[in-house]
């Protein structure tokens, strides 16, 4: 059987967590209910949720991830420094290098050329903070965990 995933969040906004929480939660029936998944065992995620970039490399630190969804701005207390989603995903790649990691930011705008080249420089993607980018980019995860499964 194969081990439990862990997605971590951060954002700064307790709605968008509760929001991802859902979206992935909905993510993890579909997966497990696809007719030609069927015979592998279910998918089972766990979910890790930060209010800042420090409570998010604490979480990383303490448990590890499999996945990690960023906000890019989250404002934080702190009293060393503000640890925004890009200086987060630079912190988490020192630690791990491998592990998956989608940035969203809140924008009305274009992302601008100099953070989508440091997010590839980070091997990361960043997309605009829309639900159903991020829905597709869960299921794709998710779709590729329960493909592993099938690899002894």
């Amino acid at each position: 059987m194969s081990r439990k995933k862990i997605i971590l969040l951060a954002d700064d906004a307790p709605e968008i967590l509760n929001a991802l929480r859902r979206v992935i939660s909905s993510c993890g029936e579909q997966i497990n209910n696809r007719e030609d998944l069927r015979e592998l065992p279910p998918l089972e995620v766990e979910i890790l949720t930060a209010l800042c970039g420090h409570e998010a490399l604490a979480a990383f630190r303490a448990r590890g991830a499999d996945l990690v969804v960023t906000d890019f701005n989250m404002p934080c207390g702190h009293p060393e420094k503000t640890l925004n989603g890009l200086t987060l995903v630079e912190a988490i790649r020192t630690l791990n290098p491998n592990v998956g990691i989608r940035m969203v930011i809140q924008t009305s705008g274009v992302i601008s050329n100099e953070l989508r080249a440091k997010a590839a420089s980070l091997n990361c993607l960043v997309r605009e903070k829309e639900i159903e980018v991020l829905k597709d980019l869960i299921l794709a995860a998710f779709e590729q965990w329960r493909f592993q499964a099938m690899i002894p």
